[in-house]
């Protein structure tokens, strides 16, 4: 090998898993470029300014080397084509499988994730508080997601979600009352119940 440099190379190891917790920690969101470069694409995609910055990001060995850092220059194929045709075939599997390239594995070892090499990382994780109050609404029961019931009058949804993504819903239920949740027109799966596994099964509501 040319370039071996085991100590360079596990410190900028390091750093990426160390930048893919912290997103997963603090937003809750995949750091896989390809999906968030997708997303950025999307002219109706949230999140315009976290997705900008991080791929400015990427950026950073090239715009070090124009300022006099001296990089290795990586060993491409000699044909324009190839890399291109590569590139394409690429993209066309993380958006036809719903995965990312860069996220899975990364952010799988780093959650000690048995299940990390998995397709579909979630999009976005939404989690929800459920408190029943007892005769609050003219001595009707009251349901209330993260402290706010619903408001016929507004029609304020409580998340966004959008078509093609794949969400992972948190329950948690504080009340003293047993009701079931519906999701209505969408496709779900069942993959934890008190914080045990379960078996994998996708239905659809």
């Amino acid at each position: 090998m040319a370039n071996f440099t085991p100590i360079s190379a596990a410190i900028g190891g390091g750093l990426i898993g160390l930048s893919a917790v912290m997103l997963m920690m603090s937003m809750g969101r995949i750091a896989g470029i390809s999906g968030i470069f997708g997303g950025l694409l999307d002219l109706s995609g949230e999140e315009k300014g976290r997705r900008t910055a991080f791929i400015a990001g990427s950026f950073g060995p090239f715009v070090a080397s124009l300022i006099g850092y001296k990089m290795p220059a990586p060993q491409m194929p000699a044909r324009w084509a190839i890399i291109i045709a590569a590139g394409l075939l690429v993209g066309f599997r993380t958006k036809l499988g719903g995965i990312c390239t860069s996220g899975h594995g990364i952010c799988g070892v780093a959650r000690l994730e048995l299940t990390w090499h998995r397709p579909n990382p979630p999009t976005k994780i939404i989690e929800f508080v459920i408190v029943k109050r007892n005769g609050a609404l003219n001595g009707f029961n009251q349901w209330t997601f993260n402290g706010e019931a619903f408001s016929m009058e507004s029609m304020k949804p409580k998340s966004k979600v959008y078509e093609g993504g794949r969400y992972l819903l948190k329950f948690r239920h504080a009340s003293n009352d047993i009701h079931p949740l519906h999701l209505h027109r969408h496709s779900f799966e069942l993959v934890r119940v008190g914080g045990n596994r379960q078996l994998a099964s996708s239905r659809t509501s």
